[in-house]
Parts: structure tokens; C-alpha cells; sequence
């Protein structure tokens, strides 16, 4: 949500500025004005597609936000048992991504494998083996 309302707000700003410029571009004269003019789009510019990025951003934020909470509410429930783990050689924000191999199992239907990429703490790395069976919501 911040995401979205600082998109609308940079890009409001942005568009004022821009109109600004244009509007004013013939009361400025000379040297002067000319710099203002273009600071004004050049500002204008920038905030109008930093704006526009920053929705870009929340609307998939909120996407996402909005299908883990489906999942959450209607996911069936099952069991993830880790059958392998292997190290990516990727690292994000100092952390390790690591590749598991899971085996699936939800009530009433045949258990199927699953490849995972996940990103862990470093913390949770001693708690982390084969044989460790974790919970998980299925999208029915």
C-alpha cells in the first residue's frame, strides 16, 4: 500500500511540474527562465516516472499479498517431506539460496515431487535437513 500511495504522490507531483513548466514557459524569458523551464521538466520527468514505477511496484506487491491470503484461506493443508537440498551458488542480501527437493503429500491424492528455490537465514540453516517435513497450503 506505501508503495502505491507514494507512486500517486510522486506522480501527481510530476505532472504538476510538468504542466507548470509548460504553463509558465511564456512568462520566463532569457537565461534564467530557460533553466527554470527545464529544471522544471527535468523534475517533472523524474517524478512522473518514479511514480509510475512505484505503482508498478505496488500493484504486484499487492498481487502477491492478495494470493498468498487466498491460498491462506481456502489452500488445502498437507505435509512437505525435504527428500534433497542443494546449494545454488546464489546469494541475496548475504544469505543462501538454496534448492530443495520436496515430496508433497495432501490427504486423498498421490504424493508428487517439487522442486523449490528458497532464501535462508543463515540461523536456519542448522534446523534445515532431508527427512524434515514441513507444513504446507496446496492451491485446490
Amino acid at each position: 500500500m506505501l508503495f502505491l500511495v507514494l507512486g500517486l504522490l510522486f506522480f501527481v507531483i510530476g505532472v504538476v511540474a510538468i504542466a507548470g513548466m509548460l504553463f509558465f514557459s511564456g512568462e520566463l524569458g532569457g537565461v534564467g527562465g530557460l533553466g527554470a523551464l527545464m529544471g522544471g521538466g527535468i523534475t517533472g520527468l523524474t517524478f512522473t516516472i518514479i511514480g509510475l514505477v512505484f505503482i508498478g511496484i505496488g500493484i504486484a506487491m499487492r498481487r502477491s499479498s492478495a494470493r498468498a491470503d487466498r491460498l491462506r484461506r481456502t489452500g488445502i493443508a498437507g505435509q512437505a517431506t525435504v527428500t534433497d537440498i542443494s546449494d545454488t551458488n546464489v546469494q541475496v542480501n548475504d544469505r543462501p539460496m538454496l534448492k530443495f527437493t520436496l515430496v508433497v503429500t495432501i490427504p486423498g491424492r498421490a504424493p508428487y515431487t517439487v522442486v523449490k528455490r528458497e532464501v535462508i537465514p543463515w540461523i536456519a540453516m542448522s534446523r534445515i535437513g532431508a527427512g524434515l517435513t514441513l507444513p504446507v497450503r496446496v492451491d485446490p
